[in-house]
């Protein structure tokens, strides 16, 4: 079975949010709908180009514990 490849986004386009590879795609929506009950098949419909091992990862994740701590912000510099 294949890996399904992740990059960091540190565009941007989603602000550099993992997402998966050749979309924009952020993991974490893609979880936390899993996690709410979203079905596949409505992944599926939502996110075409998620490939079948991009969604097997994703089932895989949303069945793991929440880390720990808070939630990962967002650097934004200012200049003056």
């Amino acid at each position: 079975m294949g890996r399904t490849r992740l990059q960091l986004n540190s565009g941007h386009s989603a602000g550099g949010q993992l997402v998966f590879r050749g979309t924009r795609i952020p993991v974490a929506v893609v979880l936390e709908q899993l996690r709410a009950g979203v079905s596949r098949e409505e992944l599926e419909q939502d996110f075409p180009k998620l490939s079948s091992s991009a969604l097997d990862y994703a089932e895989i994740q949303a069945r793991l514990p929440k880390p720990p701590g808070r939630p990962r912000q967002v650097l934004s510099v200012q200049r003056g």
